[in-house]
């Protein structure tokens, strides 16, 4: 079995019994991230937003990147 490139952890919110999934991504030395709310409030849909922000590139895995290549999508619309 692979290990998925994140970890999704349930945190309540304050209606009551409700709840929203957060994600934690992983560094290319396997390393967690600092965690992030998903927005969502089921788990397929937070996996869901988690694989499609890797898809998209909006999270950097990489511990040596340069700036220039963080910052180059920072002027498009809707790639930064």
């Amino acid at each position: 079995m692979t290990h998925k490139p994140f970890h999704l952890y349930k945190r309540s919110t304050t209606r009551k019994n409700k709840f929203i999934y957060y994600v934690q991504f992983y560094d290319e030395d396997g390393n967690r991230l600092t965690a992030r709310s998903t927005g969502q409030n089921s788990k397929a849909a937070a996996e869901t937003w988690a694989y499609e922000q890797l898809k998209k590139g909006v999270i950097v895995t990489e511990k040596n990147i340069t700036f220039g290549k963080y910052a180059e999508n920072w002027w498009e619309w809707n790639k930064c």
